[in-house]
């Protein structure tokens, strides 16, 4: 794959995977198995919540879209308008939300060809417009609110996929409520899950999925 991104045109490489994902499927969809992973842990529950945060696309990369097959619902959350575009057409029973989650504020959004790397943090935006397989598409300014304000009964599953504003993401959650599994990517969470009575029960690439004791 990554000899045919350097021949075809980076302009095409977001719709091309999407196309081949219509046509072929997957037996997952998440990025590094997540989801499987999940559909283990929550094989005896056919109705849960979750909560998708970067939700980034309905099915590409999707934690979420085996256990919605399944008969869950929840809520979505992206900066990116065309992605809440798509969970309405694709998920009509989800609530899809178009803001940014942390502390309160108003960020510059950093916005690429490919828009699961879109990010709010300039030094993981720097890197990425490093890479030749990406167009830097230009910024705007995205408000951000506090998960606590979004989320308010209790979830089964929260997801988080921010591009390296996963940590400030739980810190706005308020923590009246502990989802059963948290998925967030890196090590930058660790300590704080671990002293929400959270452990480490998986990883796939560089996702860690914890379970609450």
């Amino acid at each position: 794959m990554s000899v045919l991104k350097k021949l075809i045109p980076t302009a095409w490489h977001y719709p091309l995977s999407n196309l081949k994902r219509k046509f072929t499927g997957y037996k997952k969809f998440s990025q590094f198995g997540e989801d499987l992973v999940l559909l283990k842990l929550f094989k005896e529950k056919n109705n849960g919540i979750y909560v998708d945060v970067g939700a980034h696309h309905p099915y590409r990369y999707s934690n979420t879209y085996l256990l919605h097959k399944k008969g869950w619902r929840g809520v979505n959350i992206d900066p990116n308008p065309h992605t809440i575009e798509l969970f309405e057409k694709a998920r009509p029973n989800d609530q899809n939300i178009c803001c940014g989650v942390g502390m309160p504020a108003t960020l510059t959004y950093f916005q690429f060809s490919d828009p699961a790397v879109n990010t709010f943090v300039a030094a993981q935006a720097q890197k990425w417009k490093e890479k030749a397989f990406l167009t830097f598409l230009g910024t705007r300014d995205v408000s951000v609110r506090p998960l606590s304000e979004l989320i308010r009964g209790p979830i089964d599953l929260l997801t988080i996929d921010v591009e390296g504003m996963d940590l400030e993401v739980l810190q706005s959650y308020g923590w009246k409520q502990y989802p059963t599994v948290i998925i967030v990517e890196g090590d930058e969470s660790t300590e704080f899950l671990t002293q929400k009575g959270y452990k480490l029960y998986a990883q796939r690439g560089v996702s860690n999925i914890f379970s609450h004791t």
